[in-house]
């Protein structure tokens, strides 16, 4: 008789089954690889009854689809400690699962251990096949039912439907599983609660084959883990009010402010977000570090530059957002920017445009004189 006493498949953590009739005998229910293109798999055995040496032990692989044996993969013998390897990389395909059977001399005193990825390892799978900088524990997924058991009560206007955007390729449809961290879900209440209305939410949590598919060249972006919110922003609710259709910078930047106070850590440039245009949004983030945006303002005047003369009218634009000269020639500009060096342009019909570096501070007003020549 022969019976498998210990299986390991990929990184840890694993999940085991609670051990059966014998003490020693545990079972794999997932796993996920070590990396993108391989996966170590370590398993033991124990032979008993007449004759039932450990040398006589033989082991068959039948590995997870797309994964091969090493050629030198030695199968005899009580233990068996082999690196998988996948030439071609398919992140969002079918979950994984591989095939183990032990044998004494090829008898049929035999034992095997059938090891499928469940969704929430599938779902997982993507980080590793990804090269994502972090694998999420899968403690760290959450269902409908567990949203609920947390947060439900605590957020009663954010549903889960809402808040997970995962696509499932393979199956057609949304994973169960979603990362969602409290701090996202405070900012966000926080905000509705600022704004006084429903927030008109477009994405939350997206799993990297999303990401990959709605902004590839963003591969670590915190929709992934939980940290980032995307939110339609809506026309004509900041002044003037003249009943504009489509959300202007203005509308953005009041949405922008409000979630800044709410809790937001960073906030995506303006200039990317589609304003103008019916596509216009507001994507936020509550990252514990890196580049941090803050509210900010420029003040100044614009004045020819032989005479010193104020120039009205003139328009100046910080990355997107615009104003324009009063009769002093003065302006005022708020924004929401990373704190460092921007540009500042100046544009006057009939007269060269000028650009002059300005560095912004967080809540600071900057003042500058800009000289536009004839």
């Amino acid at each position: 008789m022969v019976v498998i006493t210990h299986l390991a498949i990929g990184r840890p953590p694993y999940l085991w089954e609670p051990p059966d009739a014998s003490p020693d005998r545990q079972r794999v229910l997932s796993f996920v690889t070590d990396s993108p293109s391989e996966c170590r798999l370590q398993a033991r055995a124990r032979a008993s009854g007449p004759g039932a040496s450990p040398a006589r032990i033989q082991w068959q692989v039948t590995p997870p689809e797309g994964f091969s044996l090493p050629p030198d993969a030695r199968l005899t013998g009580p233990e068996i400690d082999l690196t998988l390897h996948r030439d071609t990389v398919y992140a969002g395909g079918a979950p994984l699962s591989l095939v183990i059977r032990v044998t004494l001399d090829g008898t049929s005193a035999a034992d095997h251990a059938i090891v499928a990825q469940d969704e929430r390892d599938q779902l997982r799978q993507e980080y590793v096949d990804l090269s994502r900088d972090r694998v999420p524990d899968r403690v760290e997924f959450i269902d409908e039912t567990e949203y609920q058991l947390r947060y439900g009560r605590r957020f009663p206007d954010l549903t889960f439907s809402q808040l997970n955007a995962s696509v499932n390729r393979f199956a057609g449809r949304q994973y169960r599983w979603a990362l969602l961290t409290e701090e996202l879900l405070l900012a966000l209440t926080r905000l509705q609660r600022l704004v006084g209305q429903s927030l008109v939410i477009a994405s939350i949590y997206r799993n990297p084959v999303r990401q990959e598919e709605v902004n590839g060249p963003v591969d670590e972006s915190h929709h992934q883990y939980g940290r980032a919110a995307d939110l339609h922003v809506w026309p004509n609710w900041a002044p003037p009010q003249d009943g504009r259709t489509i959300a202007t910078p203005v509308d953005w930047l009041r949405l922008a402010n409000a979630a800044w106070q709410a809790g937001a850590r960073w906030i995506e440039p303006m200039t990317l977000t589609h304003v103008n245009t019916a596509r216009c949004h507001l994507h936020f983030d509550v990252r514990g570090a890196g580049s941090l945006t803050a509210p900010v303002g420029v003040r100044g005047e614009v004045v020819d530059a032989a005479s010193g003369k104020p120039l009205p009218g003139a328009r100046v634009e910080l990355d997107g957002m615009t104003a324009r000269t009063n009769r002093q020639g003065e302006f005022f500009l708020q924004h929401v920017l990373t704190p460092e060096e921007h540009t500042l342009s100046v544009s006057v019909p009939g007269r060269t445009p000028v650009a002059q570096p300005v560095r912004v501070e967080s809540r600071q007003v900057v003042t500058v004189r800009i000289r536009v020549p004839a």
